[in-house]
């Protein structure tokens, strides 16, 4: 029988509710979290806490620092998607085109109540960062600009720690693995450019498609071969490539002059990320040499989300002692997608794990659908979760 979530979390679970589906009902893009931002400011000073602006729209909100020791961030994104929701729930978005579907109000709301947890009791030592972070879902986003902003510098940041609602798992449990947990994610594009003309000298002039093709034939076996000589092993060695868009021409009987494909790039391992970079350029080289000219360019994402093993192994333990070793899950394999949490755990050591959100009515549907949604019975769990981790944390600096 597992053990009973504490009793304080459990308390906080209706204002958690309410909380998410507020913001649910107020979706915003990245960077125009404007009345996100507000609503944070009047929940956080009901809570007796003070918020400054990060970010544009983002929002910091610091706890103790009477006692010397290390600080932890901990830190939610705030931003919506540009979807329009299918549900059918009285806190369905009320801005059509707009929807939370990928959990940000969940993540809000569960640093909102860890805060109030927090602040609730005195801390062990050291300091908290509750990071309120805009724009998590477009490139470039709202992390890497606060890093660029040095803001794990002037904070003084040791820790970082982040969860995202997962709804392939059951409501309340806690996934988490060692190691990378999460791809990043390298968008590119390869324009094949050629003089044009007329179809019927196709065996004369350069054909910027007929290249386009080629490109998209070579993308596997290149990715493959490059894998196979120099990935690491295991799970942080896949790789998956992807195109997703081919724009040419505009009639039937003329030879382009310039055919674009775009794509994505996911991997694990930074070093190998840049060797498969080189080797696409090689690709598109060579799909080129029937005479067309090629560029590819690069918009490089987040670095991969990595969890540190030693932290890892600490709160794991953490959140069994609390939740019950059944309810902590550990996961296989780090998932494919891509999160901007890479820019903070890249350069802080990090844990970052999942939220169990499927129940047996809601939050099974999958992530940036239309239909997704969030058992709420998670969100005290994930606001415990949170707390307990971090409170471990500023016991000592191990």
């Amino acid at each position: 029988m597992k053990p009973p979530l504490p009793a304080a979390a459990r308390r906080l679970g209706p204002r958690l509710t309410a909380w998410r589906h507020q913001l649910h009902q107020q979706p915003e893009l990245g960077f125009q979290e404007y009345g996100t931002a507000a609503f944070l400011d009047r929940e956080l000073a009901a809570l007796g806490l003070t918020a400054t602006a990060v970010g544009g729209t983002g929002r910091l909100v610091r706890l103790g620092g009477e006692a010397e020791g290390p600080t932890v961030l901990l830190r939610a994104d705030i931003d919506a998607l540009p979807i329009t929701e299918a549900n059918r729930v009285d806190w369905v978005s009320q801005r059509p085109g707009l929807m939370h579907a990928c959990g940000h109000d969940a993540h809000t709301a569960c640093l909102l109540g860890a805060l109030a947890l927090l602040n609730g009791a005195p801390l062990p030592r050291g300091r908290v960062l509750g990071l309120f972070q805009p724009a998590e879902e477009p490139t470039p986003g709202g992390a890497e600009r606060l890093v660029a902003d040095g803001l794990l510098e002037t904070e003084g940041v040791d820790r970082v720690l982040a969860q995202h609602v997962d709804h392939t798992l059951p409501v309340g449990t806690l996934g988490v693995r060692a190691g990378a947990m999460m791809a990043r994610s390298d968008r590119f594009e390869v324009t094949f450019t050629g003089p044009g003309g007329h179809a019927a000298e196709r065996a004369a002039v350069p054909d910027p498609l007929a290249a386009a093709v080629a490109f998209h034939r070579g993308l596997d076996e290149a990715l493959d071969e490059e894998r196979n000589r120099s990935a690491p092993p295991g799970a942080e060695g896949r790789v998956v490539g992807h195109i997703g868009r081919l724009e040419a021409g505009r009639a039937e009987n003329i030879i382009p002059t310039e055919a674009r494909l775009t794509g994505t790039l996911r991997t694990f391992d930074e070093e190998l990320a840049a060797r498969l970079r080189a080797a696409l350029d090689r690709l598109a080289r060579a799909a080129a040499a029937d005479g067309t000219e090629a560029r590819t360019t690069w918009h490089l994402g987040a670095p991969a989300v990595r969890n540190d093993p030693g932290l890892t192994a600490r709160l794991r333990a953490v959140w069994q002692a609390g939740l019950g070793v059944e309810q902590v899950v550990e996961l296989t394999e780090p998932a494919l997608a891509a999160e901007d949490f890479g820019h903070l755990s890249s350069r802080r050591p990090a844990v970052f794990w999942r939220l169990g959100i499927r129940g047996p009515e809601r939050g099974g549907e999958p992530w940036h659908t239309p239909r997704f949604d969030v058992d709420d019975a998670a969100l005290p769990v994930g606001a415990w979760a949170l707390a307990a981790a971090t409170s471990s944390l500023l016991k000592d600096e191990s």
